[in-house]
């Protein structure tokens, strides 16, 4: 069997279009039930399936289809994010609005962005070739076409929600955390001021994506000041924290004096997330904030702890409740009794083990 279809594994380059297309058809299952197949004489057949993204749109899509459940495997990982012109016809790709394997591509990316020398390409000018790349850097290029993205939900062709994990990896490295935190010349604009207007999106991937980069970036300690900062010159991030954790519940004059306009007199028909992971998220992500006595304070002044009490109460999941404790400890204690920390107790999210496929539209790796 392994023979047989290894000599069909040598038909996807061949001559004949229709061949390919039907090989690649056919190997598709495969690609997660018998991946070594694409592995012989030293990954030719995966290095024919980078060439193929290129093809007619089906040829490409079971290309990309194939790649995107290869891509699991550390040694086809490295061989492709090594490879800039695969990369840049990627690129290329996801700048034109009307292609249609958006979605195979953006999760092909997220599988890449384990991979730390990829992660490092998002700050290489040249990764992006002009006239696709005008100005800014790689990371910046996909952050605008992940807003972008959103002008027309409803066009399943150029669903580009997979990128947000693609940012939740790259937000592991110090360096892409500091980039997204520093206004870009080429707009004047923080990137990461683009990011976190999704927290309440209507996609469940986008939305924990982008509260899996918030968590990440959190680790810069030293910029917990802008992060915290409700000014119009500051980042604003609270309110994208804090109302993911609420419904439209009415507080007393005493719980809601002091807090964030935008938590106040919110309508009945406010929703509060429903996902246990994103909530566990942004509740880290504030946890993380209270690692300096500023920001302590500042989650005090706006009265976060009945946000947090009414959390606590709705919610079933215990990983949360717990979470929920942990933060109101920090809050209600006596600062004497508290120590300065780095927030390190809180681990760096990884896309492999905080997002399994937990159902079909949130698969990654299998297709």
């Amino acid at each position: 069997m392994s023979s047989d279809l290894e000599e069909l594994v040598s038909f996807i380059s061949h001559g004949n279009t229709q061949i390919r297309q039907s090989a690649l058809e056919l190997l598709v299952p495969y690609s997660c039930k018998e991946p070594n197949i694409f592995k012989t004489d030293q990954l030719l057949p995966v290095k024919r399936l980078a060439f193929l993204v290129r093809d007619y749109k089906q040829i490409s899509k079971n290309a990309l289809t194939i790649l995107m459940n290869l891509s699991q495997d550390s040694e086809v990982q490295k061989l492709l994010t090594c490879n800039d012109d695969f990369l840049q016809t990627l690129f290329k790709q996801l700048a034109n609005p009307n292609e249609p394997n958006i979605a195979e591509i953006t999760m092909l990316l997220s599988n890449l962005s384990k991979n730390d020398k990829f992660k490092r390409k998002f700050l290489n000018q040249n990764l992006v070739s002009k006239p696709y790349l005008s100005a800014g850097k790689p990371i910046d290029f996909i952050l605008d076409i992940f807003v972008k993205g959103t002008i027309d939900s409803k066009d399943q062709v150029s669903n580009y929600d997979y990128l947000s994990y693609v940012f939740s990896d790259l937000a592991i490295l110090p360096e892409i955390r500091k980039h997204l935190l520093t206004p870009q010349s080429y707009d004047q604009i923080i990137p990461f001021s683009k990011l976190i207007v999704f927290t309440s999106h209507e996609s469940r991937i986008r939305r924990l994506g982008v509260a899996g980069a918030i968590k990440n970036v959190c680790f810069e300690v030293e910029s917990h000041q802008i992060l915290l900062d409700t000014s119009e010159n500051g980042l604003r991030l609270l309110p994208y924290l804090l109302l993911p954790l609420m419904d439209g519940e009415e507080y007393d004059t005493y719980d809601s004096e002091g807090m964030l306009e935008e938590c106040q007199l919110l309508p009945d028909s406010k929703k509060r997330e429903d996902d246990p992971m994103i909530l566990s998220l942004h509740l880290e992500s504030l946890l993380l904030l209270t690692s300096t006595r500023a920001g302590r304070d500042q989650l005090r002044k706006i009265r976060v702890y009945p946000i947090i009490r009414q959390l606590h109460l709705a919610i079933e999941s215990h990983c949360v409740k717990d979470i929920c404790d942990r933060l109101v400890n920090v809050l209600m204690r006596d600062e004497e009794d508290t120590k300065e920390e780095s927030g390190n107790k809180s681990a760096i999210v990884n896309l492999v083990e905080h997002f399994p496929d937990k159902d079909d539209e949130d698969k990654i790796l299998d297709v």
